[in-house]
């Protein structure tokens, strides 16, 4: 996870899954060492009245680097998403 975008909420640290249907926040020490299929994990949603936690299942493709996130753990359906990236100045 080289130069992604770490955000710091309620003293816990997160990743910004980024996809058509909304913003989603998922722990940092859940995506250090993914398994090779998919798995269930803990994703957050934020808004004006604080973080809402959800279960969901996330697969990453390893090969071309692409994330697919299902908000249900029994409805499974895959959405596109990625991990928001640092973006870095260029000076001229």
């Amino acid at each position: 996870m080289h130069n992604k975008k770490i955000y710091t909420i309620f003293g816990k640290k997160y990743y910004k899954l980024i996809s058509d249907y909304g913003d989603y926040y998922v722990l940092e020490d859940a995506l250090k060492n993914p398994p090779a299929s998919q798995f269930a994990i803990q994703i957050h949603r934020y808004s004006f009245s604080g973080m809402r936690a959800k279960r969901g299942l996330l697969k990453i493709n390893k090969l071309n680097d692409s994330i697919f996130l299902s908000e249900d753990t029994l409805r499974i359906y895959f959405k596109p998403c990625y991990i928001e990236a640092n973006q870095f100045e260029v000076c001229a």
